[in-house]
């Protein structure tokens, strides 16, 4: 298996898009973006001392790991075909999907673009004749 793309504890200070509901739209103040990654510091900063904590008290980390938080960075392993590659990189490089899987897509796109240079050529081509 290849790996494809790495998540990272990051910041989403975003408000919720009201027409889609996979989406978040920037339109937060400065200061509910302040306050919302303060709460997400302290939130993961007491999370992981437990965390810590339970594996040294011998904790398994399969069992201890239900204390971090969702933002916990984390591996992604992939597989599929050319075919199946290309449908999943026209699906979930577009806008409207949700940040953190186009934030993957595009790391799959940049992957693609490197090993498979002729056919990134086809499917950027399939992706402008989509977006037009």
């Amino acid at each position: 298996m290849t790996r494809i793309a790495q998540l990272v504890r990051v910041r989403l200070d975003k408000g919720q898009d009201h027409k889609n509901r996979q989406n978040s739209i920037d339109d937060l103040s400065e200061d509910t973006k302040q306050w919302f990654n303060a709460a997400q510091d302290y939130a993961w900063n007491v999370t992981y001392d437990l965390y810590k904590q339970s594996l040294d008290l011998g904790i398994a980390k399969e069992s201890a790991r239900f204390l971090l938080p969702l933002n916990t960075m984390t591996m992604l392993y992939m597989k599929g075909n050319i075919r199946s590659w290309i449908h999943y990189l026209l699906a979930r490089t577009h806008s409207s999907t949700q940040k953190e899987h186009r934030d993957i897509a595009l790391g799959v796109e940049e992957i693609f673009k490197e090993q498979l240079p002729t056919i990134f050529e086809m499917y950027q081509m399939e992706k402008n004749e989509i977006n037009r």
